[in-house]
């Protein structure tokens, strides 16, 4: 596929990047920026004369723009439209709104409520305090990722497609933004899950480590560590988890204990016993590790590591095989239609992954068993079918029971997998192979099957076992370390790790899904979680690496009615002497945008979801009524709109098995009475 990158901004450059090391054909043009840029964005593109962008830009199969394209480059077309291009071509464009063209991470993470909540002290100051937003270009590079997927699966298309940077932000952050309106259950036990200090960042005698204590054979392991405390052996246990008069008498203990060992001692425990562990590693050195070496996590290039694809093995196009230039769907508005997903995902990364292949027009079918199944439906007490953690991540798909563990279940569902196009899960890989569903097997069944899994840290002899959730990745990418301020704790990464997972594992996905229909061959792709933190933390990595210090400043600005964040970027900005407290933020917003800063008024999350943001949109859609709650709830909606219309599925999250029938019916082909037969012995449903 031919792509031409017009972008001026780090958000576009990044996606361009990420298809130019999935083996696309991607050409810039020579104005690229200094080393730094050459070596984050540009590494593997063609550099190609600016008078000869007319004549290249016929021949693409997509063509990459964002607002500052057009300040550019709009000379050299003769227009400042180059929108002019989708008859020929996907224009994919990413949009900024409310004025500022520029808007950096940091400002967007400010702007829409995703950053968390202000530290103590004076708010009017340099950047310097407790991170109150991802570090460098994490949020940039998070954007990136959805265009690069959007690109894709929208090839073969011609048209305008946009992808607006603040929703695509909101889309990774909907776990903190999208909380139910009018159900204070849900919101309560939302809040429950969050707030209750269980394991977390912990200082040994020679580092600091993150362990995740989320179900309960982790409690159970512990509980041993500390010697078996009479509470681990009360008749509630582990269900005292969510006792809060317990948390504090638990924490200390497991802070008292960590602090007596070293950090190799606690992960190795955490291994043998199954406890998510993770060691906070500084980032330049996590990428230079043997393992990220060898499943090429990391590139070597000009006597620097540089963080590449979190895939392995990565689903690279070869141009001997061929082109992709055909689209996957004849639907610009569903432009995976057709495609069937199996859906073994659990928790949030997994289906936040197959959440987004759903809203692109893929019939996902998630399958669960009364034995096994998806674990973030029970992180909500006494609200199974309505668990915000379960039913955010899993609108738009349909649902089945199947008892896999038994022949004839097995049976039922090595059907369905013959009739399926991907098979994803983020099941633990030594975990997915004590089910059968080893990769071999399944393309015994269908040798066109897209495997797709996510792994902590990998698939190789030492990580397969290590579990792992959104603190331990972000502990063991270097994310967590690059994040906090000098002399602070790691900062510990939330549900938005999680989220940031899931949109790297669904660009492989379609990725992958392209390389299919390509070769007609089977297709294995691993995502390694941190190596996706890593990735979106590649510029914090080289920074550190050739020694640079930002020359710019990022922080909050106090004024009459409000804060407004700001970033100055690589330019150098003079803080103001006068006394800002006497000037409307929207007024200091427009004064730093005109001088080419990004600005915008700091919104918190009640703002952000009763319809107020820093950039002008509703970020909402409602969905269909759901059957359980009896009407539709608002959701963050997705961030593509293809030629004015927006895309995605509007019907909610399914219940315990709701389309059992029709799966068997519809999908896997067994007539009504066959059907009737299984549902009798409860084979399925």
């Amino acid at each position: 596929m031919k792509i031409l990158d017009l972008t001026a901004g780090r958000a576009g450059s990044f996606a361009a990047h990420l298809l130019s090391l999935l083996g696309h054909e991607v050409a810039r043009p020579f104005e690229v920026g200094g080393k730094s840029d050459v070596l984050l964005y540009h590494r593997a593109k063609s550099r190609v004369p600016i008078d000869s962008l007319n004549a290249i830009a016929t021949r693409s199969d997509v063509v990459i723009v964002d607002e500052g394209s057009s300040d550019r480059f709009g000379d050299v077309w003769g227009s400042t439209d180059v929108s002019r291009l989708a008859g020929t071509a996907l224009v994919m464009k990413l949009v900024d709104v409310d004025g500022d063209s520029s808007a950096t991470g940091f400002v967007l993470d400010h702007a829409l409520g995703s950053s968390s909540e202000l530290p103590a002290g004076d708010p009017y100051r340099e950047y310097d305090g407790p991170p109150v937003a991802m570090p460098g270009k994490v949020t940039e590079h998070d954007v990136g990722v959805q265009v690069a997927t959007a690109a894709l699966a929208w090839a073969g298309h011609h048209g305008v497609l946009e992808l607006s940077s603040a929703q695509a932000t909101l889309v990774t952050h909907r776990y903190s933004v999208d909380y139910p309106e009018a159900e204070p259950e849900i919101l309560a036990t939302r809040t429950l899950n969050l707030v209750i200090p269980f394991g977390g960042v912990l200082q040994c005698l020679d580092g600091w480590v993150e362990i995740a204590l989320l179900t309960e054979p982790p409690w159970v392991a512990v509980a041993h560590w500390l010697g078996d405390p009479d509470w681990s052996r009360d008749p509630q246990f582990p269900e005292n988890q969510f006792l809060l008069d317990r948390a504090e008498q638990i924490q200390q203990a497991l802070r008292a204990w960590v602090g007596c060992q070293k950090v190799a001692e606690v992960v190795g425990l955490g291994d043998k016993t199954g406890v998510p562990v993770a060691e906070f590693k500084r980032i330049e050195l996590a990428i230079r590790e043997a393992h990220a070496l060898e499943h090429g996590y990391t590139e070597a290039r000009e006597g620097f590591f540089l963080p590449s694809l979190p895939f392995h093995p990565a689903p690279r196009v070869d141009s001997s095989e061929g082109s992709i230039t055909t689209a996957i769907s004849p639907d610009p508005a569903a432009p995976l239609a057709g495609i069937m997903v199996v859906d073994f995902t659990i928790a949030q990364a997994g289906a936040h992954a197959s959440w987004t292949l759903a809203q692109l027009g893929a019939d996902v079918i998630k399958v669960e068993n009364r034995e096994k199944l998806d674990i973030a439906r029970l992180w909500s007490p006494d609200r199974f079918e309505t668990s915000f953690a379960f039913i955010e991540p899993n609108a738009g798909k349909r649902g089945m029971i199947v008892r896999w563990d038994v022949p004839e279940g097995a049976a039922v569902l090595d059907k369905l997998i013959r009739k399926a196009d991907i098979f994803i899960s983020n099941v633990r890989p030594d975990s997915l192979e004590k089910t059968g569903f080893t990769f071999e097997r399944l393309v015994e069944l269908n040798p066109r099957i897209v495997y797709l899994t996510i792994s902590a840290e990998g698939t190789d002899a030492e990580h397969r076992k290590r579990p792992g959730w959104a603190p331990t990745f972000g502990a063991a990418s270097g994310l967590g370390e690059a994040a906090s301020s000098p002399g602070r704790p790691p900062m510990e990464m939330s549900q938005w790790a999680d989220y940031a997972v899931g949109n790297s594992c669904a660009l492989g996905a379609v990725q992958a899904l392209r390389v299919q229909r390509l070769t007609g061959n089977p297709v294995l792709v691993d995502t390694s979680a941190a190596a996706v933190h890593s990735l979106l933390a590649s510029d914090t990595a080289l920074a550190r690496q050739l020694g640079e210090a930002e020359t710019g400043c990022r922080g909050l600005m106090l004024c009459y009615d409000g804060l407004v964040a700001f970033d100055s970027g690589d330019q150098r900005l003079e803080l103001p002497a006068r006394d800002l407290t006497r000037l409307p933020a929207t007024d200091v917003v427009a004064s730093l945008r005109a001088r080419g800063f990004s600005a915008a008024v700091r919104h918190t999350l009640d703002e952000i979801h009763f319809g107020r943001n820093g950039f002008g949109i509703d970020p909402f859609w409602r969905l269909d009524p759901h059957p359980l709650l009896g009407r539709g709830r608002r959701t963050i909606r997705p961030p593509w709109v293809f030629d004015g219309r927006q895309i995605g599925q509007t019907t909610d999250a399914p219940w315990f098995g709701q389309h059992t029938s029709d799966v068997a019916t519809n999908a896997i082909g067994f007539c009504s009475e066959e059907t009737a037969a299984l549902l009798a012995s409860c084979v399925i449903g």
